[in-house]
Formats: structure tokens, sequence, C-alpha cells
């Protein structure tokens, strides 16, 4: 379709009341004609509930972690408590997704909610992601879209990485409260063998807190082209991530208030978490100007301990209520779509025919501790 669009501007004089300057008396009011100005463009297939944030979005907000990336898609909303290496609170389209219950989040292609998480269901642990890696967001707000599953309430979202760089960089930053963070970013010229795309991050940071937060984040990424044509691409991804924590947790205001607590004190210092999770996936696109074909299969194995405490000692006044979440799984999916776009009575229609597995083996628990020690 195209679009024309028509500007008119005019002005208008009037007079003020009074003596004007000789100046103005004498000048003559100008007149300015209208300007036309014609834009043309093509209207885009997809509806107002999918967006994509693209490389120019990144270029003018530069992301360093995680959240940043998150924090670039329109209405949505993200929150951190307890420790830094806790996934992000979500909220979306008026959802409170907790930590992803109503918003499917994709890497890549692989689901980073979990099902039956030992810390709640959906929970979507973004940390194994490289900011500087990503290339673009799909965003699809709405229960509209079949393909991304029970998470996708308030909306999905499927964060697609580079394939290469201009350039190999080496980055080292700091910051307040000792942070830390060491980047590289292998990215050989194009026509290398293989051609590699990979990704190494340190971080560091201690937080604002009289506990040290002490959080350490260790993440490598790496992509192989293994086939790459104008049409077609065969790539195979893996990744590593590891990351501990310490958090302050929750403290009671009126403690604050009567000043036997600061705002940034700890009752229970010994609360914080570790993780880490390892992917690798393999994927196959085609595309031309008609139709799309995608195949993956993907496989993960994921480790979890969060430690909390919320009451304190109010349910047990000799060891108090320290609790240790866990969760250890290995979980394996496939995906398969083929999608075709043409015109029927004159009216641009797509077909979207999928199919997707997963399979979860998981054990999840919960104890009692005492410092990080199970009763």
């Amino acid at each position: 379709m195209n679009l024309r669009v028509v500007v008119v501007t005019s002005f208008a004089f009037l007079p003020f009341l009074g003596e004007a300057p000789a100046a103005a008396q004498n000048a003559q009011p100008s007149s300015s004609q209208p300007v036309e100005v014609y834009v043309w463009g093509q209207q885009p297939v997809s509806t107002a509930t999918e967006q994509t944030v693209r490389q120019k979005d990144f270029e003018l907000r530069p992301s360093t972690t995680p959240s940043d990336v998150l924090r670039l898609v329109p209405g949505l909303f993200i929150a951190q408590h307890q420790g830094g290496g806790k996934a992000d609170q979500i909220f979306l389209r008026g959802f409170d997704a907790d930590h992803g219950t109503d918003v499917a989040v994709f890497i890549d292609g692989i689901p980073v909610n979990f099902v039956s998480h030992g810390h709640g269901q959906g929970y979507a642990d973004l940390h194994w992601l490289i900011p500087e890696m990503v290339d673009h967001v799909e965003v699809y707000k709405g229960p509209y879209f079949v393909q991304f599953g029970d998470f996708n309430t308030a909306g999905a979202v499927n964060i697609v990485t580079k394939r290469r760089d201009r350039d190999t960089t080496l980055t080292v930053t700091g910051g307040s409260y000792n942070q830390q963070r060491y980047l590289g970013i292998l990215s050989p010229p194009e026509g290398t063998p293989l051609t590699p795309y990979i990704g190494f991050e340190a971080y560091h940071d201690l937080g604002p807190f009289k506990n040290p937060e002490n959080f350490n984040r260790f993440n490598v990424f790496s992509k192989f082209s293994l086939l790459s044509t104008a049409t077609s691409n065969l790539s195979l991804l893996g990744t590593f991530f590891k990351s501990y924590w310490n958090a302050s947790g929750e403290i009671p205001a009126r403690e604050v208030r009567a000043g036997r607590l600061g705002r940034s004190d700890a009752i229970d210092n010994s609360e914080g978490g570790k993780t880490e999770r390892h992917n690798l996936n393999l994927i196959y696109n085609y595309a031309d100007a008609r139709q799309s074909f995608n195949a993956q299969g993907w496989a993960s194995y994921y480790k979890f301990d969060l430690f909390s405490n919320f009451t304190f000692f109010l349910d047990d006044p000799i060891n108090g209520d320290e609790i240790e979440q866990t969760d250890k799984r290995f979980l394996a999916g496939s995906y398969l779509n083929y999608r075709r776009n043409y015109t029927l009575f004159e009216i641009p229609t797509e077909t979207l025919v999928g199919f997707s597995s997963r399979s979860d083996h998981a054990r999840v628990g919960l104890f009692h501790d005492v410092r990080r020690e199970r009763l």
C-alpha cells in the first residue's frame, strides 16, 4: 500500500495594541505558501500487538545487563528484588507476571521460563544473556500467539542474537560499589570456517547494602554458522552461565522508623543464592519472498538454590525461619514451523503450521535452613 502524507503550514499575523516600533511599522507581512511533503512506504502486515526492538534502539540506548534489554520493550516494566542474581519481576499489559508466570520469554527460540520451578511457576532467569550480542527483540502482546505456549498470557518476548559483529572487541568497565565488568567478543571476518561468534563476560558488584551483595556472574556465549546462503542458515549455539550472590531481604519498616535499623541493613545476612544454566541449540532457517521454514532442537542443564527468610523468627524462635528453595533439572525440546504468505480473495493472508515439544526432568525441593545449612 502506498501512503501519501500532505503537510500544510500557514502563519497568521496578529497586530499588537499600542504604538509599534518604526521597523515593525515599515515591515510588510510575508505570506507563506503551503508546502506539500510526500512520503511513500509499505504498510506492515503485522498487527499493532507485534513489535520489534531493532539494532538502532540498542545503539541509542546501550544495554549492559539483561534487564536493560527488557527495558527497551514498549509497555514492559521490570523490577529487581532480593539480590542481583534473582530473575526480574515482569509487568506487561496490566499483568503482574511475577518472575515470568504470564510472559513467555525466549532467547533464539530456547524457552527461558521453567515449568513447576522451585521458586515459582514460569520463573524466567535472563542472566545468561550477554546484551551486546543481541540483534533484535521480537515482542508479541496478548494471548493470541499459540506458537509460544501456555506462558503467553500477557505476551511473549523472543530475543534474537547476532550472527557476527563488525570487529573483535575487549571492554572493561567499572562503577560505584566496586562494580566491575569484563567483556570480550570474538568475531572473525566473514568467510572464516564455521564463522565463530564467541563472547565472554565476567561481572562483579558489591551493591549498596551494609551486607555486601557480592554478586558475581560468568557467561560464555558461542555461535557457529555451519551453513549460510542467501535464503538459509544452519547454526549451532552453546552457552555457559553461573552466578552467586548475597541478599539483604526484607526488613520491618517499623524498625527503620524507630532508628534501630538502617534502610540498607539486613536481619538475616545469610540470604542469597546461586544458579547455573548451560544450553545447546541447533537451528535451521529458510526464508524467501513467499514462505519460510524453521527447525530447532535444544537441550539445557539447570541448577538453582535460593535462600530466603521472610518472617525471621516467627515460626521457629530458636533456629529462625530461613528456607531453601532448590531446582535441578535437565530439559530438552524441539520446534518446527512452516509459514506461507499469499492472497485470498484479494486479502493478504498468512498461514502458519507448526509442532513443538518439551520435556523437563526436574527435582524440586523446599528445606528449612540455618545460615544455608539444612536442619
